[in-house]
């Protein structure tokens, strides 16, 4: 059993987002559809809950960067933190206001 994924950082509306899937599946498989890809690699998660990552994908010719993927990697899976920054909109974005 392979305790490891795939991962690739891309870069979407000017922020840097991991795409994590199943080691068996190529790295270009996916990268394919992204305009910027910034890195690629294998990635998984200790015991202790840290991102870990290395390798490099040959299919992309990209290298994992290991003083920032983690980072990215950790944001992705963390829908809080992930969402922090995103605009909030109403709870009642729906009602109709009174003029």
């Amino acid at each position: 059993m392979h305790e490891y994924m795939k991962y690739i950082i891309v870069e979407n509306m000017g922020r840097e987002t991991a795409i994590l899937f199943h080691y068996l599946m190529q790295h270009d498989f996916l990268g394919f559809s992204f305009d910027r890809i910034v890195s690629a690699g294998f990635c998984y998660i200790t015991k202790e809950g840290n991102v870990r990552v290395f390798g490099k994908s040959d299919s992309l010719n990209k290298e994992s960067r290991e003083d920032k993927d983690p980072e990215i990697i950790r944001e992705t899976i963390t829908p809080k933190k992930a969402f922090d920054d995103f605009p909030k909109f109403p709870t009642n974005i729906f009602d109709k206001k009174d003029e």
